[in-house]
């Protein structure tokens, strides 16, 4: 387990072998042993394999940045730096690229009742252990933040639209995704900060 999670790092460049059904229900499967608050256990998990799904609901995610930057550019006070992303991802999205989701051949969306304690946390959780088991059998992943941001804007035009692609009811809400396949090739290690550790 120690090994797993130390060689783990964000893989984003998959080759064409598929992910079979099978692997993926082996995998989604252990989550229901994942912790949730009050033993909820109320997060559920969408499987993307439709490469027009994930095209759609992506381009969606370009839109969305690609209006905010435009209205941060113009004076608009937004928190997020929506201008520092929405050129560079219209730009590749233009050329062809899937800013997004990458060429994954799986995109995993976690979702669960929105307004309510810690569910975030419990799909943040479940992605998690899904993340880490995936390496047991040679899948590699990565946490998609840019897609996440959008979603949780969940007022916005582009928001709403990505959950009723997905047919995600109006009462939840998407607080995590990940993409996943098969590696390419293997990243190399790379150095972390020491854990800021306090013993009282």
């Amino acid at each position: 387990m120690i090994n797993i999670i130390e060689g783990r790092r964000s893989h984003r460049s998959f080759n064409d072998k598929k992910v079979t059904k099978g692997t993926i229900h082996i995998l989604l499967d252990i989550v229901k042993y994942a912790p949730t608050n009050s033993n909820s256990q109320d997060t559920k998990i969408i499987v993307l394999r439709n490469e027009n799904i994930i095209k759609n609901i992506s381009n969606l995610t370009v839109d969305q940045y690609k209006r905010k930057s435009y209205e941060q550019k113009f004076g608009k006070h937004l928190s997020e730096k929506w201008a520092e992303y929405g050129d560079p991802l219209v730009k590749s999205r233009d050329k062809g690229f899937n800013p997004i989701f990458y060429k994954a051949p799986v995109v995993l969306i976690f979702h669960a009742t929105k307004e309510k304690l810690m569910k975030k946390d419990n799909c943040v959780i479940a992605s998690t252990i899904v993340s880490l088991a995936a390496r047991e059998v040679g899948l590699e992943t990565s946490y998609m933040g840019l897609f996440e941001l959008v979603c949780n804007d969940i007022n916005s035009w582009e928001s709403i639209s990505i959950h009723k692609e997905l047919n995600i009811p109006e009462t939840n809400q998407i607080y995590c995704a990940l993409i996943m396949g098969y590696p390419k090739k293997k990243l190399d290690d790379i150095k972390r900060k020491p854990v800021d550790i306090t013993w009282i």
